[in-house]
């Protein structure tokens, strides 16, 4: 007799180790195909659940802070020298050596 869809008490989660148990008991000798299928259960670990969307746009700011950061070190130098001259001098001799 098959449960009816709306009774929640006699309704269970039903997993790939219970399929592959009766799937081993119907069989009388394993197959290889039975034997990987066994193999890569074993292996198989569940994943980590995803970070919350707060946590996981903190990493990518703080991974996109660490490269703007070095990006605008490289310029560093070039900046403090213009601010410290008396005059700017805009030629194709700085841009070349930029």
């Amino acid at each position: 007799v098959a449960p009816k869809l709306g009774d929640e008490s006699q309704q269970e989660a039903l997993t790939l180790s219970d399929l592959v148990g009766t799937w081993k008991e119907s069989e009388e000798k394993p197959t290889s195909r039975s034997r990987k299928l066994e193999k890569s259960l074993k292996r198989m670990t569940p994943t980590a659940a995803p970070l919350p969307k707060i946590v996981q746009e903190r990493n990518e700011r703080k991974a996109a802070y660490s490269i703007t950061s070095k990006d605008v070190s490289k310029w560093q130098n070039i900046v403090k020298a213009n601010r410290e001259a008396r005059t700017l001098e805009f030629s194709n001799r700085q841009a070349a050596n930029l």
